[in-house]
């Protein structure tokens, strides 16, 4: 596929959030409800990637709920319109990355962009808990390896194992997919999930039942160089 270049002309914030408004989707499963016998949609975020319907997502959105006995994958436009996605193009589990390719043509793809540092700007579009076109920044906090990815052994294997990154901007369930973006409307990676640490200390009888709040969310993303992987191989 041909994908955009990145570019490298900063835009004011409003800017951002138009581009990244043109490129979101919703995409997720129509399902039929083994519960209750009604059809459902759960819908998540993406991305275009190319103007002929090449889309990106996290693997966790495209993977099929284990008690799914009928249903389909979908994409729904920034207009509402329902588009079919006909083929699953790659995907990891491992990197929660994913890319599509969905009926259709015209549409507004954003570039991958992997030079990205602590500190630069990020912003985010989605649809947390529901609440449509929330637009978020912040910053890039930190790169780390996800818990539970193969140990990188030499340095070779470390080059291709996948990595996270945390930003400071706000995201929620119904988020994942979304891309996240530099101040120049680049994709530098995909929102996968929020987490708080856990407390290890043992808490006191008394202290237990007083909820306490989270000391800090982590708000992770896959990169777009785990993005990038499924579509080029590494060299």
């Amino acid at each position: 596929m041909s994908l955009p270049e990145a570019s490298t002309n900063r835009l004011p914030a409003r800017d951002i959030c138009v581009a990244a408004r043109r490129s979101y989707l919703r995409i997720g499963w129509c399902y039929l409800c083994p519960k209750c016998g009604k059809w459902h949609a759960n819908l998540a975020g993406g991305y275009w990637l190319t103007a002929d319907g090449v889309a990106a997502t996290c693997f966790h959105v495209v993977e099929p709920a284990r008690d799914l006995k009928e249903g389909c994958l979908v994409a729904v436009d920034e207009a509402g319109k329902v588009l079919p996605v006909v083929e699953l193009l790659a995907a990891n589990r491992e990197s929660d990355a994913a890319i599509v390719r969905i009926a259709g043509n015209g549409f507004t793809p954003l570039a991958l962009n992997t030079n990205v540092y602590p500190g630069d700007a990020a912003y985010c579009y989605s649809d947390p808990l529901d609440n449509r076109d929330y637009f978020s920044a912040g910053i890039v906090n930190r790169f780390y390896r996800p818990a539970g990815s193969r140990s990188p052994g030499t340095r070779a294997s470390a080059a291709i194992g996948p990595m996270r990154l945390n930003v400071s901007t706000d995201w929620a369930p119904g988020s994942s997919g979304s891309a996240v973006l530099d101040e120049c409307g680049n994709v530098i990676g995909h929102v996968a999930n929020i987490s708080t640490p856990r407390d290890e200390t043992p808490a006191r009888t008394a202290e237990a039942k007083v909820p306490k709040p989270a000391p800090i969310v982590f708000h992770e993303a896959v990169t777009a160089r785990d993005v990038l992987r499924l579509i080029r191989t590494p060299r």
